[in-house]
């Protein structure tokens, strides 16, 4: 059973329609006379736009839950689709940009939560920030709003957990000024409190793969704090650092197999298994000969998740062909 909700009763009417238009794109029924849904976005979780009498609008469809998840979201945890609508309407009274919420549906199952729907007001000229964050656009006066826009948050004491390139779209106004906007909002913390020091500096972590534009970032989020440069610098290259080393398995393993279809996943899994194996014996004997065959499996099945660099660096490996 699906039932839909909204602060707004008036705009019950349009979100039940949306929520329709999305269905039907779904499940492939004919539309008819009613609104069109279109894809936008798909992977593990659904971007539909929908026209309506209010400009187009954005639905996230989000993925069926396993079972687990489904209990969870049902008896002991708010749904992502009402976690969005909500913390949209929160950054929304803190003067934060986000797109314009409309409402969300939940679809119940034997009692438990099966889809969820988030529903808000598409930016319909924003881009996201990727390419100023792999250091592919420069545009200064960008990185210092970006920068400033980043402050007022944490000074509003938010933390908005998935900080991502994807993540932030902007615009700019007839005077070059730029307006930021958050999306992808069922993961955020909100604070009474400024988040400041080593927490605020994290909250950097995901945002750019090049050291270049970090240090940027950096550097121009301290003068709006008013804090340390070199603190501001150190904290968050360290963050930024600690995030993508994490993750160069599975960024490479996502490149080299789904991308390039290059090798399978498990050769890719033993690969990896024979390049911890290699570096383990090395560290333990100094081998140079052993330190040949793991930078060598290195470049074969980790280079191209290595975005950063940091493994690279970190190991003392020869320059990383993919490294911004």
């Amino acid at each position: 059973m699906l039932r839909h909700y909204t602060d707004h009763p008036n705009d019950l009417p349009l979100l039940q329609q949306t929520i329709a238009a999305t269905q039907r794109e779904e499940s492939g029924a004919p539309a008819g006379d009613t609104p069109r849904s279109k894809i936008l976005y798909a992977a593990r979780n659904k971007l539909y736009t929908v026209s309506s009498s209010r400009g187009n609008l954005v639905v996230k469809s989000f993925r069926i839950p396993i079972i687990l998840q489904r209990i969870v979201y049902t008896f002991l945890r708010p749904s992502k689709a009402l976690r969005s609508y909500r913390n949209a309407i929160r950054l929304q009274s803190c003067g934060i940009g986000t797109p314009a919420p409309l409402g969300y549906a939940i679809e119940r199952k034997d009692g438990l939560l099966r889809r969820s729907y988030y529903v808000c007001e598409s930016i319909a000229t924003g881009r996201d920030i990727r390419l100023a964050m792999q250091g592919l656009e420069e545009d200064d006066t960008l990185l210092r709003a970006l920068a400033a826009f980043i402050a007022r948050m944490h000074q509003a004491g938010i933390h908005h957990i998935d900080l991502s390139p994807g993540n932030v779209l902007y615009e700019q106004n007839d005077e070059g000024e730029y307006q930021f906007y958050l999306i992808d909002l069922n993961r955020m913390h909100f604070y009474d409190y400024p988040i400041t020091g080593q927490r605020a500096y994290d909250n950097f972590a995901r945002l750019s793969l090049c050291s270049a534009v970090s240090q940027q970032l950096a550097e121009y989020y301290a003068e709006v704090q008013g804090a340390d440069i070199s603190e501001a610098v150190r904290g968050i290259q360290t963050a930024s650092d600690r995030f993508f080393r994490s993750k160069v398995r599975k960024y490479a393993r996502k490149t080299l197999v789904k991308e390039e279809k290059s090798m399978s996943r498990s050769a890719h899994r033993r690969g990896y298994l024979r390049y911890r194996r290699t570096r383990l014996l090395r560290k333990i004997t100094h081998s140079a000969a052993l330190y040949r065959r793991e930078e060598e499996l290195y470049h074969t099945y980790l280079e191209a998740g290595d975005l950063r660099g940091t493994l690279r660096r970190s190991e003392g490996y020869t320059q990383a062909h993919n490294e911004k």
